[in-house]
């Protein structure tokens, strides 16, 4: 029998998949994701379960949802009145355990995001042989740098120096695959790089890259939030104050988060490069996939939050196994990154966990014949902001969010690309509001669920 795949996670984090060459966004950020694309297949509906980094990381790895991880934020903020978890809990199958068990060599490089602090030494009860520990945010290391205002005031931040943390990141995941490939042992590595999350900090030759009419506005940038629920302008008064960007100001943040994400890609070539220099590129599954999205100005907005929009939900997915994955493909079925497990196990003869809520992309990628799941659920169990819980389902056309304590929102996806009228009190789409309210209801029942979910969607008082 023929020696199992190696396996390559890249994880970025806080990268909308819109601003993406390969999704029709900058190409010139994103060349080597790009080049990924060309050879593999696009996910152009894959969606994060939970708007927020640790949830969704629990997710990827584990193949579970958020409430069955029982993952929230990494703060004090609380669901059904108690403490989320902090840490995930090792009894859960995860990528690490089952795959060292498989008798793979198993790498984490970067940022990890699962415990109520960083692990500082390694992570070897997680399933891991390596570890080499992500830095802090830049925010946290350079907080007077912050360009987009909500950390520190500021709108404009070039400090960073050009021998980047996350670069050094980059060569250690790089060295991790030259030492591994060519043994009798396949490796299973996750480079995960902390950018493009806030703050968009950059060096003056990345921000050169773009120029200001490079980088358009978005035609949500100036949305007032008009019948939607008071949850969002709360989340935006909490980050943004009482600060209105112009429109230069927000053509300033994007060019930020541009160059960000271009020197996020560069080192994700510094990663590729590698293993195509060590020939075992053709027996390497790699996937590259974002834990969620940004704001970066839609709607008005910085950062992520609590908010369903496509901006914070709609994340880049390319996977690329040459032979055996659709090649230079894009698939539209609504994917999760609870399916990206199922996935890797099932292509490297790993046995699936029984528990497991995700399915495995395997037939969507050798673009074999199959049914599929028509709607993914979104939820979000914490307090965060001060603000409350949401859940949302999202089919092929339409979006329905559910806020126990205001008005819900629908959205015609066909119609309204930019998610700027919420037609739940539009009587044309009664029907649709409740076909959509009982998939969450379904959801609520088979899940165990203790959110508070009325027996069917408001209606306008």
């Amino acid at each position: 029998m023929s020696q199992p795949p190696n396996i390559l996670i890249i994880l970025v984090d806080q990268l909308r998949a819109d601003v993406c060459g390969c999704y029709g966004g900058w190409p010139s950020a994103t060349p080597n994701l790009d080049r990924l694309a060309v050879a593999g297949t696009v996910f152009t509906r894959a969606y994060c379960p939970y708007p927020q980094c640790s949830p969704t990381r629990a997710s990827l790895m584990t193949g579970l949802e958020p409430l069955s991880t029982g993952i929230g934020i990494q703060s004090d903020y609380r669901m059904f009145g108690e403490r989320t978890v902090e840490r995930l809990d090792p009894a859960l199958p995860a990528l690490g355990p089952l795959f060292r068990e498989a008798g793979y060599r198993t790498g984490y490089v970067g940022k990890w995001h699962l415990d109520a602090e960083e692990p500082t030494d390694n992570l070897s009860d997680r399933g891991f042989d390596y570890y080499f520990r992500s830095s802090p945010h830049v925010a946290d290391v350079i907080p007077t740098a912050d360009p987009c205002g909500f950390y520190s005031g500021g709108i404009a931040g070039v400090g960073r120096s050009t021998e980047s943390w996350e670069g050094l990141q980059a060569h250690r995941a790089a060295e991790f695959i030259r030492d591994r490939t060519g043994g009798n042992e396949p490796f299973l590595l996750v480079y995960s790089d902390p950018r493009p999350h806030p703050a968009y900090n950059v060096t003056q030759a990345d921000l050169d890259l773009f120029a200001p009419d490079e980088v358009a506005l978005w035609p949500n940038i100036h949305d007032d939030l008009a019948a939607r629920p008071i949850v969002h302008r709360r989340l935006r008064e909490n980050i943004m104050g009482d600060w209105t960007p112009t429109d230069d100001e927000w053509r300033t943040i994007l060019r930020h988060y541009a160059a960000l994400i271009g020197a996020a890609d560069r080192d994700v070539g510094t990663v590729l490069n590698a293993l195509d220099e060590s020939g075992a590129a053709d027996d390497t599954i790699v996937v590259y996939v974002s834990d969620h999205g940004d704001y970066c100005g839609a709607h008005g907005n910085l950062s992520k939050g609590v908010a369903p929009y496509e901006e914070l939900l709609r994340v880049p997915l390319v996977c690329r196994w040459p032979g055996h994955f659709s090649a230079g493909a894009t698939c539209e079925e609504l994917v999760t990154h609870m399916d990206i497990l199922p996935t890797l196990v099932e292509a490297a003869g790993v046995d699936i966990p029984d528990e497991i809520d995700g399915a495995t992309l395997g037939p969507l990628l050798s673009g074999e014949p199959s049914e599929w799941r028509d709607h993914v659920v979104i939820t979000h169990h914490g307090n965060a902001y001060g603000l409350c819980t949401m859940r949302a389902v999202i089919t092929n056309d339409y979006k329905y969010v559910y806020w126990p304590y205001d008005t819900a929102e629908l959205y015609d996806r066909q119609a309204d690309e930019w998610e700027m009228e919420n037609r739940i009190n539009d009587p044309a789409f009664r029907s649709v509001a409740e076909r959509l309210h009982g998939m969450l209801l379904v959801h609520r029942q088979r899940t165990g669920d203790r959110f508070c979910l009325a027996s069917a969607p408001p209606r306008e008082t």
